[in-house]
């Protein structure tokens, strides 16, 4: 068969090369009248590093190039260093292979290198296409028409091979530019150390790293479009505006601004998922498919991953180009996708305006530090993936990395909720993008039952939600405090639960809305805690403390601030599904992966951080599991087997138990996290009818003289 490529970036190569080993023929079709690249650097991470040696093209990156020891982030304003990535030894170690930064033309020279045997058209534009039942056909401006068997569209963010299938789609502008240049190492005036920096301010960032073993070195410059007065963006000598976008950085970023003599302008660009990225003989791969930001640091890598996943897919389906392209659309956009909304966040995250927001990162940049030194928390999603181990296995074979739902109906319908409560997309505008869908999506689904009286009370400042079921104002109170990693939630989206807990004591709920991270500190939330007990005491000397996953933490300490100040405690503690080791050191978090909703170790790791911030990561203060737990209440610990939560379960029941305290643990199988949040399950009836016994008997043992 003969295969027709459009486009000759490094996304069309690598199919080319790929293409040409499964013994197609193959023609690749370029409007530009040679093979070369404007001056920018490239990243080549892990994951590209691995289809290079695949297609046979890395030693000559290799060769080229010193690969970075270290990776870097740093305030744009101070330069005081953020977070820090394991690179070079290290990080062959993590993932299996290092990071190369490069010439983008050192790249294209490689991957032209090993293209025996297939013919490369220059200089020709392509205007249209056709296909039928038997080929499709490259229109050329020049009239000339090539036929082939079906066509690839590497032809990039403005494909022409997309507005043909699929019409025109803008190109969304994300209202930024980027200088971007390369230059000898000697107007530096002093050598680069193997590091990749990146340096990130106010509505602007910086990346800079040294390539071709340290004789020149890329930068690119993030600005506001506003900061750019010219209409040409084009190769510009004139960089005063550049200097003036960062006359308030840091010394390393002014000096860099003031070597640059010359860069070229670009606009920052994105655009949405295409729903579908093939019709008939015709399939896109690379940025004409998912176009993903430069920010990602991956937009070459994933279209060489495209090019080995696609002569994958053909060589398994041979002349049914339509398997062969559904099955390439199903196995990489879901990674695709994610890396899209990666390099959006990124881009949110790096040009920060928001002075409240600014303030909270550096706490919880340096808890991430604490909690992930050398960065393979974060970025082993990234790195370890291997494309050309995942393009060998069968189609049934690659689907069962996905999560494993529950079997019973009624607990997938749960674990779909948890799913789909806060998307991959919602983190685009960062943390408080992520708090609004979280929010959204509980109180919409967990409202208050008809039969319960509600009503917002203040606390001595602190605002709450007072729920009390039919009967039970007379009766004891429970202090519920809500989940959501400390960094989301509110009295609202717990209203449902607090109110079955109240009903199950004969009693009343209080649910405090107190502060959230990483806004705020750990003392400020327990603080408000302490404060909405207090409340409750001036009204009821017995209540209950009843809390779901990072209010479990919560309720530990002010157990233990009781305990130590001698006054009057919970009767006993019900937690369920409970966080309490922000250390993350439990092995379910990565045994039961496959079976969790929502907790990836990724999101758990910027919760714990969010939460830990300037704290040593064992401070009781932040992890409780790590303090003395002698003399606490008796607890009711709850949780789903199948859970990524459930060993801080485990391990909180066995070191209270191991300390003298009551302790009662329920783990339930083929369940979900917080499961009684979904008061239908047979679960949370049980859990709710197990805390009614325990609660009454207890209010029985108080009673007796």
């Amino acid at each position: 068969m003969h295969a027709l490529i459009a486009g000759a970036g490094c996304g069309g190569l690598a199919a080319a090369i790929a293409l040409h080993r499964e013994g197609y023929s193959v023609t690749v079709v370029e409007r530009a009248p040679a093979l070369t690249e404007v001056g920018a650097g490239v990243v080549m991470g892990p994951h590209a590093m691995r289809v290079l040696d695949h297609l046979g093209a890395a030693d000559h990156v290799r060769k080229l190039n010193t690969a970075p020891e270290i990776g870097t982030y740093f305030d744009l304003a101070s330069g005081e260093l953020r977070v820090r990535t394991a690179l070079g030894d290290a990080g062959k170690q993590l993932y299996g292979e290092k990071l190369y930064s490069t010439h983008r033309r050192d790249l294209i020279d490689a991957l032209v290198g090993k293209l025996g045997g297939v013919e490369v058209r220059l200089n020709s534009t392509i205007v249209n296409l056709e296909q039928d039942a038997q080929g499709a056909t490259l229109v050329l401006a020049s009239g000339e028409r090539i036929r082939g068997d079906f066509v690839v569209g590497a032809d990039g963010l403005r494909s022409t091979v997309r507005t043909v299938l699929f019409g025109e789609s803008p190109a969304v502008f994300t209202g930024f530019l980027a200088w971007r240049t390369i230059m000898p190492i000697e107007v530096l005036g002093y050598s680069l150390p193997p590091q990749t920096k990146l340096w990130a301010g106010t509505g602007r960032h910086v990346v800079h790293y040294p390539i071709r073993h340290g004789r020149q070195f890329y930068a690119a410059f993030y600005v506001p479009a506003d900061q750019i007065h010219r209409e040409d963006w084009s190769v510009s000598g004139d960089v005063d505006d550049l200097r003036a976008s960062f006359a308030d950085a840091c010394i390393e970023v002014r000096h860099l601004t003031n070597t640059i003599t010359e860069a070229f302008i670009t606009g920052i660009y994105y655009r949405d998922p295409l729903p579908k990225w093939h019709k008939g003989r015709i399939v896109l791969l690379g940025d004409a498919a998912h176009p993903v930001l430069p920010t990602s640091g991956s937009g070459a890598a994933v279209a060489l991953e495209d090019s080995v996943a696609l002569a994958a897919c053909l060589r398994r389906h041979q002349s049914d180009l339509a398997a062969a392209f559904g099955e390439f659309e199903a196995r990489r956009k879901p990674r695709t996708t994610q890396l899209l909304i990666s390099s959006r966040a990124d881009l949110t995250t790096y040009h920060e305006d928001d002075p409240v927001k600014i303030a909270a990162r550096g706490p919880m940049n340096r808890a991430i530090m604490q909690l992930d030194p050398t960065g393979v928390q974060r970025l082993s999603w990234l790195y370890s993936y291997n494309e050309v181990e995942e393009s060998r296995k069968t189609f049934e074979q690659f689907s069962r990395r996905t999560v494993a739902r529950p079997q019973r109906p009624e607990a997938q319908r749960a674990f779909d909720f948890w799913a789909s409560a806060v998307r991959a997309e919602d983190g685009v505008g960062g943390w408080t993008s992520e708090r609004e869908a979280y929010n959204r999506a509980l109180v919409t689904a967990f409202q208050a039952p008809a039969d319960v009286f509600a009503e917002v009370v203040d606390c001595g400042g602190l605002p709450a939600l007072r729920v009390t079921p039919p009967g039970g104002a007379k009766g004891p109170a429970v202090l519920h405090l809500h989940g959501g990693g400390f960094m989301y939630g509110s009295a609202a989206s717990s209203i449902q639960l607090a109110a079955e807990m109240a009903r199950s004591i004969g009693g009343w709920a209080l649910v405090p809305d107190f502060r959230v991270a990483p806004e705020y500190r750990a003392e400020d939330m327990q603080a408000d805690v302490r404060t909405a007990r207090d409340w409750i005491v001036k009204r009821n000397n017995t209540f209950f403390v009843s809390a779901e996953g990072s209010g479990a933490s919560l309720a530990l300490s002010l157990a233990l601030s009781l305990r130590d100040a001698d006054t009057v405690s919970a009767l006993a503690l019900y937690l369920l599904s409970p966080f309490v080791d922000p250390s993350l050191s439990g092995s379910s978090i990565d045994t039961n992966s496959g079976t969790e909703a929502c907790h990836t170790r990724l999101r758990l790791l910027r919760s714990a951080a969010a939460y830990v911030q300037d704290h040593h990561v064992s401070h009781p203060i932040v992890a409780p599991l790590k303090a003395s737990l002698h003399g606490l209440p008796p607890m009711h610990i709850a949780a789903a087997q199948d859970e990524a939560l459930v060993d801080d379960a485990r391990r909180l029941a066995q070191g209270a138990g191991s300390a003298g305290v009551e302790v009662r643990l329920t783990l339930v199988p083929d369940s979900v996290h917080a499961f009684a949040h979904f008061v239908d399950l047979p679960e949370a009836r049980q859990y709710f009818s197990e805390v009614g016994q325990d609660a009454r008997r207890r209010m029985k043992d108080l009673a007796r003289p």
